[in-house]
């Protein structure tokens, strides 16, 4: 056996669907890849099964009709939840929020919108490209959130809050990685409310 990486392999028209752009794979333990398309005018989510040593034909997820914009998934090793970014799925709001959904046997249940401390609803952040740590319960994505700051500040305060505003745009309205535990979501409903941290 060499080492290293071999040449790509583009994967069968059966995972590529002909003419689509598809973008941001990911893939459970059992081989079944989960992507974006666009469909319908939307951002759809897809997968592909892997049977018998071959990729099925790709079919949109049923919790994903393409009227929203549903992007960045990310499947759980046992296909068990999907956590993925969506635009439009709240009234009046157009930013990128985190969904989990969970799967029954082969059905997937409702989604749900997570939400962590310091995003109410008041103060909506856009977050994206969701991706599960090596315990499988820690989710890490990008956000523009900050911590909203209370005043009045001390000088000792002020200065490290310019210190902040120094690192790596931090503060700055750019995206930074936030983490959040998955542990009180296996059984999720929209009362779920885990800590983000940076």
């Amino acid at each position: 056996m060499g080492t290293g990486w071999s040449k790509p392999t583009r994967l069968p028209d059966t995972v590529n669907l002909v003419g689509q752009a598809i973008w941001k794979p990911c893939i459970a333990a059992d081989g079944t890849i989960y992507f974006v398309s666009i469909e319908k005018g939307g951002k759809r989510l897809f997968s592909s099964p892997h049977k018998n040593g071959a990729y099925r034909q790709s079919q949109p997820l049923s919790l994903s009709d393409g009227t929203k914009v549903d992007v960045d998934p990310e499947i759980a090793p046992d296909g068990s939840f999907l956590v993925f970014c969506s635009a439009g799925r709240l009234a009046g709001d157009s930013k990128d929020h985190l969904f989990i959904v969970f799967r029954e046997a082969e059905k997937w249940r409702a989604v749900v919108l997570i939400r962590y401390d310091g995003d109410d609803k008041n103060g909506y952040s856009t977050n994206d490209e969701p991706h599960l740590g090596p315990d499988h319960r820690t989710l890490y994505f990008s956000s523009d959130r900050v911590i909203p700051a209370h005043f009045p500040r001390s000088p000792e305060q002020a200065h490290l809050d310019f210190n902040r505003l120094d690192s790596l745009g931090w503060f700055s309205g750019y995206a930074n990685v936030w983490s959040i535990p998955l542990s009180t979501w296996p059984n999720a409903d929209d009362t779920g409310s885990p800590s983000g941290t940076k």
